[in-house]
């Protein structure tokens, strides 16, 4: 049997958990990452978005280039040689 559905997005309300203490829930439904909302204010579509690359190098200092999983566990392997 066929499903008719339809995908609804950026879809978010609040619902009164608790009256007494003026406490809400915030649900939301199946949403994009300009949906998905950080504590910072900010979503994982700007989030992401300003990412502009991946580097193995650890001689790189911007902040727009995100570091491969290879130059993490070389830096963690630099780490763990110099705490012992």
């Amino acid at each position: 049997m066929a499903i008719n559905e339809t995908i609804v997005t950026g879809r978010k309300f609040r619902k009164l958990a608790n009256a007494a203490t003026k406490q809400w829930q915030r649900l939301s439904f199946w949403h994009k990452a300009s949906d998905c909302e950080f504590n910072d204010g900010k979503n994982a579509e700007t989030k992401l978005g300003a990412v502009d690359g991946i580097t193995d190098s650890l001689a790189s200092t911007s902040s727009r280039i995100a570091a491969s999983a290879k130059a993490v566990n070389s830096l963690n392997n630099n780490l763990t040689c110099c705490a012992r």
